[in-house]
């Protein structure tokens, strides 16, 4: 069965120091990227104050829906320090444009976290128990809203244990019952961030790992290289995480219909359970009139294709979530390990 899952985010290949905005079109103040913030030696990002970035799924352009009644949030936090006045930020926020819905606030020194309608905490709507998320420590949280003005819920999981189950709730402010974005500030570091559609997917998935494959050889190319080696090393910059995307210093390009460009992998370190494959494409059109494009995976020469997407003249990132293998079925780390990924113009 489909997870639903229609975002995620390891942070290692945003590039180092604050470069969220090379993925996030809203991002403000000290969303720090670094090895120090993640939570297994790679990449996280250390969000504090007031500062945040915001998860618009539309910005993905992974032609799936841009509202969503019911998601979760899954994240791993630590919060890196007791702040003075519990209960002080809104660290976990799901919006309807610029309105929020549902937000989460923690304390840290009594270790539970609150969940509120609206902004503010006027209209508290449950909190956990006392100590139930412990202070300064690594928790992968995992939040549930159903958007409804009567029979909305909320649920939250710390580790996998549920502390937070409330239901017959108003989990509105505005006249829309859904979320379209969602705002994380964390108050500490944030690593491996999983967005999922609840209306698809099955439920929670518990502790995930976001893993960054870079495109490691040719496999099959037919786009033209702008130089060196290989087309691979031509989209390969994040192959060292913390490398930014470098927009037109290395490229591949092509204005030729049903072109295709894949690239091989590397492998994944040990044998873990994978819950799906996302792609993400950096591109623009250079020249006038209309261009489209759309990423592609090759499981032994079966096939799966993203949304067709229409390029700017600014680079955009262009996503697509594979949550099954081509041809169908849950995918195996054996079959991540022989697929090859890429890009195709479509006109």
């Amino acid at each position: 069965m489909a997870n639903g899952i229609i975002w995620a985010e390891g942070f290692d290949t945003l590039g180092a120091s604050n470069n969220c905005l090379s993925r996030y079109a809203d991002a403000a103040g000290n969303s720090f990227l670094g090895t120090a913030y993640g939570r297994f030696g790679g990449y996280g990002c250390r969000v504090l104050g007031s500062d945040y970035m915001k998860i618009t799924p539309a910005d993905g352009l992974g032609g799936g829906s841009s509202t969503y009644s019911h998601l979760i949030l899954g994240c791993a936090c630590q919060a890196t320090y007791t702040m003075t006045e519990a209960l002080a930020l809104e660290l976990w926020t799901f919006m309807d444009g610029t309105n929020v819905q549902v937000h989460f606030r923690q304390n840290v020194p009594l270790g539970f976290i609150a969940a509120y309608r609206g902004s503010g905490t006027s209209n508290l709507l449950g909190q956990s128990s006392n100590y139930s998320v412990k202070w300064d420590k690594w928790n992968y949280l995992e939040l549930r809203v159903k958007f409804h003005g009567s029979t909305g819920e909320v649920e939250v999981r710390c580790n996998e244990t549920q502390i937070l189950n409330l239901s017959s709730q108003n989990t509105i402010s505005t006249a829309n019952a859904y979320a379209d974005r969602v705002l994380l500030r964390a108050n500490g570091n944030v690593d491996d961030v999983v967005l999922i559609d609840r209306t698809v997917g099955s439920g929670f998935l518990g502790d995930q790992r976001v893993v960054p494959l870079m495109p490691s050889g040719d496999s099959v190319v037919a786009w033209t290289k702008s130089g060196g080696a290989s087309n691979a090393a031509c989209v390969d910059e994040a192959a060292a995480a913390g490398t930014a995307p470098n927009a037109d210093t290395d490229y591949v390009s092509s204005s030729t219909p049903t072109q295709k460009d894949l690239y091989t992998l590397p492998d994944l370190t040990g044998t873990p359970t994978v819950a799906a494959v996302q792609v993400i494409s950096r591109a623009r059109k250079d020249d006038a009139g209309t261009r489209t494009m759309r990423n592609l995976i090759d499981l032994s020469a079966t096939q799966s294709t993203g949304a067709t997407v229409t390029m700017t003249a600014s680079y955009q990132n262009v996503q697509t979530v594979f949550e099954t293998k081509p041809g169908g079925g849950a995918w195996a780390y054996t079959d991540v390990n022989t697929l090859v990924a890429g890009v195709e113009c479509v006109a």
